[in-house]
């Protein structure tokens, strides 16, 4: 019995690794549990969110909902705001947008959404579910 308990742990293991791989080049290196912990232990909390939708913040749902029937870009604006650590030139440049708009885009997602990005548990629920949500756009060229 022992063995089969280690096994389907084992199993487990090389699931988790093989999702948190799955976008790996072709001829990518061998990958261990160690070089993807942090990858694995983002998509648990996303399968988490999932089973349990009571868990997510209601206006980051209305927030997804509002850009795809609107097309706009709240979502990648806090996104790409919150990857660069709070640079709003930074995050413009990898949007290519003006900093201007990217500061009027978290102010209204703010306003329209009820997030308060200024408290850092917020802003950490945001970010996992917007992960969770849609991946954002791969940062295009830099505008100089």
């Amino acid at each position: 019995m022992r063995d089969a308990a280690a096994s389907a742990s084992l199993r487990r293991e090389a699931e988790a690794i093989l999702r948190a791989t799955v976008d790996a080049p072709a001829g990518a290196p061998a990958t261990t549990v160690a070089d993807v912990r942090h990858r694995i232990l983002l998509d648990r909390i996303g399968d988490e969110l999932e089973r349990d939708p009571w868990l997510r913040l209601s206006g980051v749902d209305e927030l997804v909902v509002h850009d795809a029937e609107q097309g706009t870009s709240y979502g990648a604006s806090i996104t790409a705001w919150l990857d660069e650590l709070g640079d709003i030139a930074t995050a413009a440049n990898r949007l290519r947008v003006h900093p201007n708009t990217l500061r009027h885009r978290l102010r209204r997602a703010r306003e329209l959404f009820a997030l308060d990005l200024d408290d850092p548990e917020v802003r950490l629920a945001v970010w996992l579910e917007l992960r969770r949500s849609a991946q954002p756009p791969p940062p295009g060229p830099r505008v100089s």
